[in-house]
């Protein structure tokens, strides 16, 4: 009778201790989705584990922050999570050559390209250790992730350009004609265009800047652990 009591007491504190543990891990992922980074420092000070903990999915914390980061667009939440970020790599023992378990493998260095996170975060990722030559279940290195997407900047970026200089080339041709509100009106039009352009286009080169330096990132640290 009291090895089943004990028996019962040491099976009632495992679940206990379990599913406290499992609240702790769970409330990491729920805070993240807040891009609460307060919150963040005070979970992982109650227990610095939990930042390496496995969600439903099979992901880490860091490598979920990547997913949010991506499909968030509010710039002030975005702040918060690039803030995240660098504090799990600064003050933490975050795994920062986590695979996901699932096609294609991304690495958490793949997936914070592919998320479009800052230059200066995937920067300390490389400088922390993140395995730039790892190849995905698709074949693909980061190095590829990253041509990828200066590829689909540059389908962007280059039809902006073009577009620009139509507009210019039709101001400077236009010529006062005698019906002035039918002039004004076409080189209003051309103007208003111009302008929407000019700050999409300045928009699309600040990434393609990004993209082109990653990838001269990429390629040097690939020679280095060559």
């Amino acid at each position: 009778m009291k090895k089943y009591f004990k028996l019962l007491t040491f099976l009632f504190f495992s679940i206990l201790g379990a599913s406290n543990l499992f609240g702790v891990h769970h409330v990491i992922f729920d805070t993240l989705v807040l891009a609460d980074f307060e919150g963040i420092k005070t979970l992982i000070r109650q227990d610095c584990t939990c930042v390496n903990c496995i969600d439903e999915k099979g992901v880490t914390p860091l490598f979920k922050l990547c997913d949010i980061y991506g499909s968030e667009e509010d710039f002030n939440r975005r702040k918060n999570l690039e803030k995240i970020f660098l504090y799990f790599l600064q003050s933490t023992d975050a795994d920062v050559n986590f695979i996901e378990p699932n096609i294609p493998n991304f690495s958490v260095l793949q997936c914070a390209v592919q998320n479009d996170l800052s230059y200066d975060s995937i920067a300390s990722l490389i400088e922390k250790g993140a395995r730039v030559s790892y190849i995905n279940s698709f074949g693909d290195s980061v190095l590829n992730v990253a041509e990828n997407k200066l590829c689909a900047v540059l389908i962007i970026y280059r039809p902006l350009k073009l577009s620009i200089k139509y507009h210019q080339e039709n101001i400077l041709k236009l010529t006062p004609s005698s019906y002035l509100p039918s002039f004004l009106r076409v080189l209003e039009y051309n103007e208003k265009c111009l302008i929407d352009l000019q700050s999409e286009f300045a928009t699309q080169s600040v990434v393609l800047n990004k993209f082109e330096t990653l990838i001269s990132l990429i390629q040097k640290s690939l020679r280095s652990e060559a």
